[in-house]
């Protein structure tokens, strides 16, 4: 387990419900943690793991369930930290269906927040 995934942050999401919603695979604090295991195996910094960790905290585009609410990005970034919630954040507000045909190998993609209807083009990093 990296050091980034303590079992502080796993206490936390079972306390917010993840060891009890079902997920593909088991429960959805079983694929967080494995999420964020496989990017710390990749050599992932720190704060990517523990986004992994907490990516679904405000739900997907393909998982509707969530632990937080939108308007509670204060908690998640007093337990993760600002740049972390940041990536959490990017990645719930994908929309799927009209972001990923835009990725491509070295070409712009445009990225539809799903909160907010708006095109972005995000900068290599966010992608």
């Amino acid at each position: 387990m990296a050091a980034t995934i303590a079992d502080a942050n796993l206490e936390v999401l079972e306390d917010w419900g993840a060891g009890a919603m079902p997920h593909p695979g088991g429960t959805l604090l079983a694929h967080l943690e494995r999420t964020a295991n496989l990017l710390a195996a990749w050599g992932a910094s720190d704060d990517l793991v523990l986004a992994a960790l907490f990516h679904a905290t405000y739900g997907t585009d393909g998982f509707a369930l969530s632990l937080k609410d939108l308007d509670e990005r204060d908690v998640l970034r007093a337990q993760i930290g600002e740049a972390a919630e940041a990536i959490v954040w990017f990645y719930a507000a994908c929309d799927r269906e009209a972001t990923y045909p835009t990725i491509t190998p070295g070409g712009p993609c445009v990225f539809r927040d799903r909160f907010t209807g708006n095109d972005i083009t995000p900068s290599k990093a966010q992608l």
